[in-house]
């Protein structure tokens, strides 16, 4: 009957249009990824600052990597990574401008703290100063402590024992 042979078309058509979607999206998919793996790392501009991305190693063999930044006129942008030894991550930041969100990791990925920091750049060196509430977790991801920073002054415990 014409019905069932129309039907069966029609299925087909829209079966290969999803087909012909899903190899474009794969497709696009596989060369983005290409180029990502491609760029170049750890790259000076013309006036000597670091841009892009910026991978460091704790071994000379580039096998255990100790960080992966981002920079932007010599600045760390976005999120930055670093890790312990055994390759799992130790700290992360957040840039946005010179406010920082930070969180340390244990050498088992579970968060021991997490709080603000901002970063002050001055002619001889960049500075990081903890600012706002600071948590800090024990293994089983209570909080332990809570403090209070401010720039340059020792923090304000409100829960527990201070931290070093």
């Amino acid at each position: 009957s014409r019905f069932c042979r129309d039907s069966f078309f029609s299925y087909d058509n829209r079966r290969m249009k999803k087909i012909s979607v899903f190899s474009f999206l794969l497709f696009l998919s596989l060369a983005s990824s290409a180029q990502f793996f491609h760029r170049k790392v750890n790259k000076f501009d013309k006036s000597g600052l670091r841009q892009g991305l910026w991978i460091s190693y704790l071994d000379s063999d580039k096998k255990a990597i100790a960080g992966i930044e981002h920079f932007k006129d010599g600045k760390e942008i976005g999120i930055c990574r670093y890790y312990h030894p055994n390759g799992k991550l130790r700290l992360k930041f957040k840039f946005r401008n010179t406010d920082i969100k930070v969180k340390y990791f244990d050498g088992k990925r579970k968060l021991t703290s997490k709080g603000a920091a901002i970063m002050e750049n001055t002619a001889k060196e960049i500075h990081y100063y903890w600012v706002g509430q600071w948590k800090f977790y024990d293994q089983h991801h209570h909080i332990k402590s809570i403090a209070i920073y401010q720039k340059g002054s020792p923090p304000v415990v409100i829960k527990g024992e201070p931290q070093k």
